[in-house]
């Protein structure tokens, strides 16, 4: 992982993320000094990079050289969305008014469109017939908004929705105009949000997503960091015990299964503060990873990440408190869903670590997440 910054480095381009694919393959979210994101990709061997950038542009022929190598690092530049698995979204870009948000090369794309009669929307470019499950219809919800769905094309692998209205609770909380009053008041609209999606009846071809599951992911990811030595030897370790510790307490869940979100954070949740006195409007986002499961591993996971907002240093612990008290006060759970809480709290830490390794400008910060052993709770127990 070093190796990929510093090779990047001297011709401007800095590491914003990476998602590791195999232990010889990375996917790359780069950024110039201007701001504009550059995707692409790394290889181990110099051989399987001229081959990716060469099949890649190939495939592009709606992008003007946007595909090169960087020489001598195995680094693949795919720029415009050239995109050898995604014919799609060279496409989606040539539209008037589009915009590129985010590229994970060879998996997937988001483009925004400002529509003269639909508004802002956005579409989801994945691999041709790889179309995700779409998440519950606006008319199985009260209290929780829902992207509305205007097209889908399986055989091309887009999706488009209309934009849903708000801030992310990940702005709020970084806003210094928003007080911790408000925040508490916008994590119980939230709380009151995810009761609702869990309250859902199950459907059950929907994947189940239980304890083990959960493990294997926090393990893939460990893994990961370790293959690439995106932490030192010293993390990697501590990481392994807090791992064997939190498999050795694992009870079994006693909760009701319920439809969870299983990719709940708060940049994926947005509150709407309505004109006049009517109550608080909260969207959800991304229903991709969807399935059956505990739900204390949603309420774990957003509380988890209220904390990973104080050690970035993107909100005061005072602040991601109020909203945490908020919104289990909103969500109201049981004897049962607390109890396993802890649990997936841990698992959800030591994932992130082991995530945000592949982040550099946060790597270092977020070990401190290993420094916070329960999960926030609203007596101070």
């Amino acid at each position: 992982m070093q190796a990929v910054v510093e090779a990047l480095g001297p011709i401007g381009l800095e590491v914003a993320r990476a998602w590791p694919r195999t232990p010889e393959h990375l996917l790359l979210h780069l950024r110039r000094p201007s701001g504009e994101s550059v995707a692409g990709q790394w290889f181990a061997h110099p051989a399987r990079a001229a081959h990716v950038a060469e099949r890649t542009q190939a495939a592009s022929p709606l992008v003007r050289a946007g595909v090169c190598q960087v020489a001598g690092s195995g680094v693949v530049l795919q720029e415009a969305g050239a995109d050898r698995r995604l014919p799609a979204l060279a496409r989606e870009l040539r539209r008037g008014g589009a915009a590129l948000v985010t590229h994970r090369p060879e998996r997937r794309a988001v483009v925004r469109h400002d529509d003269p009669v639909a508004g802002t929307v956005f579409t989801k470019v994945v691999r041709p017939r790889h179309v995700p499950r779409p998440g519950p219809s606006c008319s199985q919800l009260h209290a929780l908004r829902v992207p509305e769905v205007l097209e889908v094309d399986h055989e091309a692998g887009r999706v488009t929705t209309r934009a849903l209205p708000g801030s992310t609770l990940h702005d709020l909380l970084a806003d210094v105009e928003v007080s911790a009053t408000e925040l508490a008041r916008y994590g119980r609209a939230c709380g009151v949000a995810l009761a609702e999606l869990h309250a859902r009846t199950v459907v059950r071809d929907e994947p189940d997503h239980g304890i083990e599951q959960e493990i294997a992911v926090t393990d893939r990811w460990l893994a990961a960091a370790d293959a690439h030595r995106a932490l030192p030897t010293r993390v990697l370790r501590r990481l392994a015990r807090r791992r064997d510790r939190a498999v050795a307490a694992a009870p079994p869940s006693r909760s009701r299964p319920v439809v969870l979100h299983r990719d709940l954070h708060d940049q994926q949740l947005l509150v709407r503060v309505p004109d006049g006195a009517g109550p608080l409007e909260v969207g959800l986002l991304d229903f991709d990873l969807a399935a059956v499961g505990d739900p204390a591993l949603d309420l774990a996971n957003l509380l988890v990440h209220l904390e990973l907002r104080v050690v970035q240093g993107l909100t005061p612990q005072v602040r991601a408190q109020a909203c945490a008290a908020g919104l289990l006060d909103g969500y109201e759970p049981s004897d049962q869903v607390l109890g396993s809480v802890p649990q997936h709290a841990e698992l959800a830490r030591l994932r992130l670590v082991a995530l945000y390794a592949f982040r550099p400008a946060y790597r270092d910060a977020v070990v401190d997440l290993l420094g916070r052993d329960d999960p926030y709770r609203p007596d101070g127990r």
